[in-house]
């Protein structure tokens, strides 16, 4: 397609002027924004690697205190311990799991948007690690305390 710079007449045959002003036409090529630079997807990248970082967070503190207390239960004998294991997976998955899925999404949505910064990268590695963490540590608890530990 060519264009009048002066009229923006425009015409699908090549001509050098404008049948109508006189002017040279010119080649129009279309000009296509950059969708990682725009205002949803920079949001997306930034919540969605605040809640994967938070999320993430959360599953260290589960893999941390879920094995510490399954680890008193076996040695002390306390089934106790078993059921407290049960109760902190749960309660920090509670606080952490929303933020690790959704924060997976979000960086995963800026990612197939054409986002190719590391926050993207990250928060899609963070997210995902959260899920697998926390599902690990809950899945644990819940034998351990089915057994009796």
């Amino acid at each position: 397609m060519y264009i009048c710079q002066k009229c923006n007449y425009s015409s699908e045959s090549p001509a050098n002027f404008c049948p109508v002003c006189g002017s040279q036409m010119v080649a129009y090529q279309p000009t296509y924004t950059n969708e990682s630079n725009s205002t949803s997807n920079r949001v997306k990248r930034i919540v969605g690697m605040g809640l994967s970082i938070e999320g993430f967070v959360f599953a260290a503190l589960t893999a941390i205190y879920v094995p510490l207390f399954l680890l008193t239960a076996m040695v002390g004998g306390e089934t106790e311990m078993g059921i407290a294991s049960l109760v902190a997976s749960f309660v920090f998955g509670i606080f952490g799991l929303p933020g690790s899925i959704i924060g997976l999404v979000f960086s995963n949505q800026a990612r197939t948007l054409g986002d190719t910064s590391a926050f993207s990268r990250v928060g899609k590695a963070l997210g995902l690690a959260g899920v697998i963490v926390f599902a690990a540590c809950f899945t644990i608890s819940i034998f351990a305390t089915t057994l009796g530990v």
